[in-house]
């Protein structure tokens, strides 16, 4: 009977962040601000137990496959032979738990330092890493769970996503605070209910108070986005260039003059382009004619668009990119993802386990063709125009997406094929996941995906205009190009180690005054 009232708590925490995620019920977010409660409850019962250790971890692997599988499972449609939706939902959930393990272990054993740092630190560190490793998956990383309400997160252009993540942790670890005086005490404390009010209301408030304040100013320009609504599974066996150039026309037939940009999703072109040795990108003219001759008829457009792209060396080809290409009356310029999707685009630890197993089988293992990334990020350029242009899943990387407009980008420009995922939840979570970045940036988001959502979203995070899943169609919008830094793109993540070193310091100082140790 306890075991079972420990895993009920589990469902209880698992549901509570499936219900508070988006874009499933916006309308229950502030779920996210108890989700953790009955993790800590369990935690807070089995510390003293001989076999509380496996206890507390089996529960949390509970609550975090529960999350996981509700809210990620969607990306087994993208690749169901290989089960790379499985492998995610198991491997995450297994880190998530590793993490409040480490809390577990040095809460039990380290009695001067507050509970809530070690809660704090082991998450944010588990986030950061998810950000750089090869087995990189950040969708779930805390602070999205606000992307649907960015009223509430204006601040996010202060302290960046992680923000988010260190307000769901505090606020989760205040209430089981309360709650754990209340069981003990048989009542409320009404100071500290007031203090977790305004913890929550205060935030809000001030992302009101930046909402208000923030002043557009920047050159206008034009861009359509197209939405070409093609089968990903089939898009290579049949699609030819013949029929890509009566999609562009029947896209494109409402651009003029004073269109500054004209984009198309990812992978859209399958016709070859080659890199040789360090000669100019190379490719069959008469395939992409009906590109040239418009950027040649309108001398201020750009056409920005998704195609792969092989770099031969000495006639062999070495690499194969998933790349965005810049089509203007000057040139033809070009960006490599830098981002793989694990498992699909690349083989995480390829290099490490090269030592243990075949090319052959590495090839099998890796996915879609093993991709390589470029080093080093770059922007698409034209006359003063600078553009950060991001593949796919580069966008839900925050420090990767600030380089950018840190290098000088006055725009986002997300080029994406979230066709894979069918009609889920995953297609939505990626557009909304947008809004973030256009608040930490402070910069209009333009977003061109093959099935939908296609968008464009202010520098607050609202749309401005939107193209639902499923349709052949586009649309005309201007926006700003911005050239102002945000003090998270100037300073990064650095107002998110100034908290954890307040809260260790504060909470050694306290602690040991007050021979009360985790009142913090």
């Amino acid at each position: 009977m306890v075991m079972f009232h420990f895993i009920f708590k589990s469902f209880i925490s698992g549901l509570l962040f499936y219900f508070s995620w988006p874009t499933n019920f916006t309308i229950f977010t502030p779920l996210i601000f108890i989700a953790f409660v009955p993790l800590l409850l369990i935690q807070k019962e089995v510390e003293t137990k001989t076999s509380g250790n496996i206890i507390f971890f089996i529960c949390c692997y509970i609550s975090f496959l529960i999350f996981n599988f509700t809210t990620t499972f969607w990306v087994e449609k993208a690749s169901p032979a290989l089960g790379e939706g499985l492998f995610a939902v198991l491997c995450n959930s297994l880190f998530m738990s590793i993490v409040l393990y480490f809390f577990h272990i040095c809460k039990k054993n380290i009695k001067f330092i507050s509970p809530l740092f070690f809660l704090s630190f082991f998450w944010v560190l588990f986030e950061i890493l998810h950000f750089n490793w090869e087995l990189n998956w950040p969708w779930l990383t805390l602070g999205n769970a606000f992307s649907e309400l960015p009223s509430w997160i204006q601040w996010f252009s202060y302290t960046g996503v992680l923000g988010g993540s260190l307000w769901v942790i505090l606020i989760n670890y205040c209430i089981y605070n309360i709650y754990i005086f209340y069981l003990d005490f048989g009542y409320l404390q009404i100071k500290k209910l007031i203090y977790i009010l305004s913890l929550i209301i205060i935030p809000i408030t001030c992302s009101l108070i930046l909402s208000f304040s923030f002043k557009y100013s920047g050159k206008k320009i034009n861009v359509l986005v197209a939405q070409t609504n093609l089968d990903p599974n089939t898009k290579f066996e049949n699609q030819s260039w013949k029929f890509e150039k009566k999609l562009f026309y029947d896209l494109t037939n409402n651009v003029t003059d004073s269109i500054d940009y004209v984009i198309f999703p990812e992978t859209y072109l399958s016709t070859q382009f080659t890199l040789i040795n360090d000669k100019p990108i190379q490719y069959n003219r008469n395939q992409i004619a009906h590109i040239i001759r418009m950027v040649e008829k309108y001398k201020n457009l750009n056409i920005i668009l998704g195609a792969t792209i092989d770099q031969f060396l000495d006639r062999q080809k070495i690499k194969k990119y998933n790349s965005v290409l810049q089509f203007n009356s000057d040139s033809v310029s070009y960006y490599h993802k830098s981002k793989l999707v694990p498992g699909a685009e690349q083989l995480p630890f390829r290099n490490f386990l090269k030592y243990f197993f075949k090319d052959n089988f590495l090839s099998l293992a890796g996915g879609a063709g093993n991709l390589s990334v470029q080093d080093s990020i770059s922007l698409l350029e034209f006359n003063e125009n600078k553009i950060a242009s991001l593949v796919c899943y580069e966008s839900v990387f925050p420090n990767h997406v600030r380089e950018f407009i840190d290098k000088g980008a006055q725009a986002i420009f997300i080029i994406t094929n979230d066709g894979w995922w069918g009609d889920s939840q995953g297609r939505k979570q990626h557009n909304s996941y947008a809004r973030i970045r256009a608040i930490e940036n402070r910069r209009y988001v333009v977003r061109s995906a093959n099935t939908g959502i296609s968008s464009v979203i202010n520098p607050l995070g609202y749309f401005e205009k939107i193209i639902d899943p499923n349709k052949t169609e586009s649309f005309i919008n201007s926006i700003s190009l911005l050239s102002s830094k945000t003090f998270y793109v100037k300073h990064g993540n650095i107002l998110i180690f100034i908290y954890l070193a307040i809260v260790l310091v504060f909470s050694i100082i306290i602690n040991r005054k007050n021979k009360d140790y985790g009142i913090i």
